[in-house]
């Protein structure tokens, strides 16, 4: 693969938790180092120029922002902390820009809470999905066209990556990766 073959966006926005961020970019790096080539580049992008909050107060700064990004050829979505009705309504540009992505041939990764964000976007209607066992009663009320799986670890639909936690979704990291 030539370098830099793939683009991966790793979106951040209000509430992300630091720990469902970084680690798919750690992933990235060591198949970079292993191929000795620069197979995947990444980018932090923010749904605007202004830094967000994490889950543990840190401020993130993003290389990017959704509007100005381009197409990438992966989208990660960490999981976040809070209402999702306030983080939609502080951003209401991550779902068209989800979107757009996989309408562009992007893979759309999300770790627990992340899926309402692909949810949202209207990505997983009529597909297979999973969540953090907590989020998964108000996914079913608030996106009831999704067949919601509550016992799988991860599940992969058309593209569409959803996984219910860190662990699971180090491993879709992986097979994306492989992929």
């Amino acid at each position: 693969m030539a370098p830099f073959g793939m683009r991966v966006a790793l979106a951040a926005y209000e509430g992300v938790w630091a720990s469902t961020l970084y680690p798919a970019a750690d992933v990235l790096q060591s198949v970079n180092l292993r191929q000795l080539t620069g197979t995947f580049s990444w980018h932090i992008v923010t749904p605007t120029e202004q830094s967000v909050v994490s889950y543990s107060g840190q401020r993130i700064t993003g290389d990017a922002t959704m509007m100005d990004s381009g197409r990438y050829d992966w989208v990660v979505l960490p999981h976040f902390w809070g209402d999702f009705d306030r983080v939609l309504q502080v951003h209401p540009q991550v779902a068209p820009w989800l979107q757009q992505q996989y309408e562009t041939g992007a893979l759309i990764a999300s770790v627990n809470s992340g899926a309402f964000w692909v949810a949202q976007a209207g990505l997983l209607q009529g597909r297979r999905a999973t969540a953090y066992w907590r989020h998964i009663p108000v996914l079913k009320h608030r996106f009831p066209h999704v067949e919601w799986l509550e016992q799988q670890g991860s599940v992969e639909d058309a593209g569409l990556y959803t996984s219910n936690g860190q662990n699971a979704g180090m491993d879709w990291a992986m097979q994306a990766v492989e992929r």
